[in-house]
C-alpha cells in the first residue's frame, strides 16, 4: 500500500484496489473508494463509494474501518486495515485519548498516523505514542513540530513523496517514525 500526505490532516491510502481518503483538502479526482472526515457531521459534496464522518463500524470494497470519537465528540479517528496492516489515523486531535478510547481501538494497531498542530504538538505526540507502541508513526501537519519529534523520536524524513508499507516491512523490535511531507 502507499500512504502519501495531501497537507494539513490530510492523508491518501491507496493500493491496486482502492483509495481512501482522510480529510481531503479539496474534491480528489479519480475513484475513491471511502472519504473519511475527522470532524462530525460535516457535510460536503465529495466523490467516494461511502463518506464517513460518524463513528462506527463500516466495510467498503472488502476495506474494514472503525470510527471512534477521541474526546467530546469533535473528532473521530479511523481504524483501518489494508493488506493486513491496521492504520489509525488520528484525525485533528486536540488532546491525548483518555483511556476508554484505547480499550475502543484494541490492540492490533500497527500504523498510527499523527497530525502535529497548535493543538496537538510534539510532546502529546510522544505521550500517545508511548501508550500505543505501534509498529509505526507517520507524522504529517505542520512542519515546524517535526524537528521536535525528530530530537525526541528519532523520526526520519520519507525519501519519497509517497511511502510504500508492507505488514512484513514493519519492524517487530522497534517503532519506526516516518515524516511525511506535502
Amino acid at each position: 500500500m502507499k500512504i502519501q500526505s495531501e497537507g494539513g490532516s490530510s492523508l491518501r491510502l491507496s493500493n491496486k484496489k482502492n483509495q481512501i481518503i482522510f480529510n481531503p483538502l479539496s474534491t480528489p479526482s479519480g475513484e475513491v473508494d471511502i472519504i473519511a472526515l475527522s470532524e462530525p457531521k460535516t457535510t460536503t459534496e465529495l466523490n467516494s463509494k461511502k463518506l464517513f464522518n460518524l463513528p462506527g463500524e463500516f466495510e467498503v470494497s472488502g476495506i474494514l474501518a472503525q470510527g471512534f470519537f477521541t474526546d467530546d465528540q469533535t473528532n473521530v479517528a479511523y481504524k483501518v486495515v489494508v493488506e493486513e496492516v491496521a492504520v489509525v489515523h488520528f484525525g485533528n486531535l486536540k488532546e491525548v485519548p483518555t483511556s476508554d478510547f484505547f480499550e475502543k481501538l484494541g490492540e492490533n494497531v500497527d500504523v498510527i498516523v499523527l497530525a502535529l498542530n497548535e493543538n496537538f504538538d510534539d510532546k502529546k505526540a510522544k505521550i500517545l505514542m508511548d501508550k500505543l507502541d505501534p509498529r509505526m508513526v507517520i507524522l504529517i501537519g505542520d512542519s515546524t513540530y517535526f524537528a521536535a519529534m525528530t530530537a525526541k523520536t528519532g523520526a526520519k524524513m520519507a525519501e519519497e513523496e509517497a511511502l510504500t508499507l508492507t505488514k512484513s516491512g514493519l519492524s517487530d523490535d522497534k517503532t519506526d517514525v516516518i515524516i511525511l511531507n506535502v
